[in-house]
């Protein structure tokens, strides 16, 4: 009987990951953010962790969305830092954007 190892990965497996998928689908979507100048090992590496966490490419388009229209991750930030996919692939910041911390509100209001 074999036991399950403690240090396997959470989420599915990443062998069915289909890489260009997600890249394209960035290029396509994120049209206001910083463009993906290739899939590189480490984008690669990046792309599978963010699988095995439950962020499959089904449910990256929708965050896609949200961070593209996000004016502070387009560069109104005041220090005019624009996301890219790297920066936007870590699980922290796709939950960040997923939960709305980097939605656009609007600035009608008195400041």
């Amino acid at each position: 009987q074999e036991e399950e190892s403690p240090f396997a990965p959470a989420g599915p497996a990443c062998d069915d990951m289909d890489y260009e998928k997600v890249l394209d689908t960035y290029q396509r979507l994120c049209t206001k953010l910083v463009p993906c100048q290739g899939l590189t090992p480490g984008l690669r590496e990046k792309i599978a962790a963010c699988y095995r966490e439950g962020y499959t490419w089904m449910r990256l388009p929708w965050i896609f969305i949200k961070a593209n229209e996000s004016l502070f991750l387009q560069g109104d930030n005041g220090r005019r830092w624009q996301a890219d996919l790297e920066w936007l692939l870590d699980p922290a910041h796709l939950r960040a954007v997923e939960e709305g911390k980097y939605d656009t509100w609007d600035r009608g209001f008195d400041e």
